[in-house]
């Protein structure tokens, strides 16, 4: 699935060489300062909120406006319970901003809804929706094969539990590695976030997902309620550029 096309950088799914940098921000001025650093996808999301909190629309069309279409922009649709009307409206809310991608969480009660909830969102629309499955209430890798039924475009890990420590310890390796490769063979779009730090980023890279994703490590005292830290996403978009050409994954 190729996704997005006159942008600085493209989401293609499946088999990938270069990850990129995204970056959630949660202001038109922290979306400015990530503009001009280089991330690739500014993703718009309030920590205020929750794990997957929305900032409004207005902010929305604002970044939208302001950016153009210079860079990816992803938001979330907030803390959501899988309830398939609810989550679909919001998600037709978001889409009429202009982004480019959709984020929605797999918040409980999923189990008896999951399904009726993905069809729903892919009845409103299925080319910009990344579905996040969260490490630490993960429902399982069949949430991947049923994303790809639903012609939804990917799926991401992160973490709900911001307490609770990162990805990379509340998942193994493997179990990262798996949901990865599972996901590619299926062509979709993949992305790993949840409290990351620089460290994790060489071992991270390896499984080459379309993208890595940042909050906490990009503002002060790894604190994702503070402000954006220009020179924070500055090392990290340069540690990513640095081990993406060691693994030989050159643009």
């Amino acid at each position: 699935m190729e996704l997005v096309d006159g942008k600085n950088f493209r989401l293609s799914g499946g088999t990938r060489e270069v990850t990129g940098f995204l970056a959630s921000v949660r202001s038109v001025e922290e979306a400015m300062v990530a503009h001009k650093n280089g991330v690739d996808i500014i993703d718009l999301k309030e920590p205020e909120r929750g794990a997957l909190g929305a900032v409004t629309p207005p902010v929305m069309r604002e970044v939208v406006r302001k950016i153009d279409s210079e860079r990816l922009i992803s938001a979330t649709v907030g803390d959501l319970p899988c309830e398939p009307r609810l989550v679909a409206e919001k998600v037709r809310e978001v889409a009429e901003t202009g982004i480019d991608l959709i984020k929605v969480g797999l918040f409980e009660p999923f189990h008896e809804q999951l399904e009726d909830m993905l069809w729903a969102i892919s009845r409103e629309s299925t080319k910009g929706v990344i579905i996040v499955a969260f490490a630490d209430r993960y429902p399982g890798d069949e949430i991947i094969d049923l994303v790809a039924d639903t012609g939804l475009a990917g799926i991401m890990l992160d973490t709900a539990g911001k307490s609770l420590g990162s990805l990379c310890e509340i998942m193994t390796d493997q179990q990262i590695k798996r949901f990865i490769s599972r996901a590619k063979e299926h062509n979709l779009i993949t992305g790993l976030a949840g409290s990351l730090t620089k460290a994790d980023i060489p071992s991270l890279l390896q499984y080459k997902p379309d993208y890595l994703g940042f909050r906490g490590a990009l503002c002060q005292g790894n604190q994702r309620k503070t402000d954006l830290d220009e020179r924070l996403v500055q090392e990290i978009r340069e540690l990513i550029q640095l081990e993406v050409e060691r693994y030989g994954a050159v643009a």
